[in-house]
């Protein structure tokens, strides 16, 4: 246990506790602008690692090469996950790697054709990713995107064997 230092606590509590007109003034105004955010809602389910993850939003499946591989709760059931880069975003089927939908591309090194099968350096780097094991399990990030799709998307469960790669 942390032992903390009392005389921090003594003055915090004394900030805490301090009444005046100008912090009055100053929640009242905070109140009609929306008062304090809300926290995220989590979801009843749990994460392959026991973690609640929250819906909205996604949650990490890795990083590697300079992309970002990121899933969340697909309300059509389309099991599908994210692909971040630089310059781009796509979504790809789980299935297949084929690529679901382009959502936004600067001026990229890539070449996207939604309907068509990830290539090149975006497959190799994709490929390299899912083969890693996660550090706190034996278990590949293939199997762990199958567990994140499926607490994320409990009624779309699928499976290890309904990929194709």
């Amino acid at each position: 246990m942390i032992k903390k230092n009392p005389h921090a606590v003594a003055l915090g509590v004394l900030g805490g506790s301090v009444k005046s007109e100008s912090k009055a003034e100053a929640a009242r105004m905070n109140g009609k602008l929306g008062g304090r955010p809300k926290k995220a809602v989590l979801s009843e389910r749990l994460d392959g690692f026991g973690i609640p993850q929250p819906l909205e939003e996604m949650a990490r499946i890795g990083t590697e090469g300079g992309l970002d591989f990121r899933i969340y709760s697909e309300p059509l059931g389309n099991p599908s996950f994210h692909i971040f880069g630089q310059d781009f975003e796509i979504v790809v089927t789980i299935s297949d790697l084929k690529i679901l939908e382009i959502k936004k591309i600067k001026k990229s090194k890539y070449t996207f054709t939604k309907g068509e099968p990830l290539s090149g350096d975006v497959l190799k780097t994709t490929m390299a990713l899912m083969s890693r094991v996660v550090p706190t399990t034996q278990m590949t990030r293939k199997q762990y995107l199958v567990i994140l799709w499926n607490d994320n998307n409990p009624k779309y469960e699928i499976g290890l064997a309904d990929l194709k790669w």
